[in-house]
């Protein structure tokens, strides 16, 4: 769709662990404004979805679409894009039994 630089300098993220989730995300996400033009609060949204039991990868990546919905009050003027990846390795690795951590990468 649009060319690619061609030197791509990687991002240093932690090994995503078996139970830790991968929030990517496009900057429409991020800049998306209400209508005083306050930018949409990413973190506090994601940690409001996977709150309680940890949810379904669809349903956290639903309710953080619901929650910028409803910040926008209709429609977003930018496109935007998420995406959760979860490390779901068996229930006898070591990190099963901590709670997930969130890692979030943006642009």
């Amino acid at each position: 769709m649009f060319p690619l630089p061609t030197e791509l300098s990687p991002l240093p993220l932690t090994r995503l662990l078996p139970g830790d989730v991968l929030v990517l995300h496009t900057d429409g996400v991020e800049d998306a404004r209400d209508a005083t033009g306050a930018f949409f609060p990413l973190a506090g949204a994601l940690a409001e979805a996977a709150r309680g039991a940890p949810p379904a990868l669809a349903t956290l990546v639903a309710r953080v679409q619901a929650a910028l919905l409803r910040h926008t009050g209709g429609p977003v003027t930018d496109d935007f894009a998420l995406l959760a990846l979860r490390n779901d390795r068996g229930p006898g690795s070591p990190a099963a039994s901590r709670p997930p951590r969130a890692l979030v990468a943006g642009p």
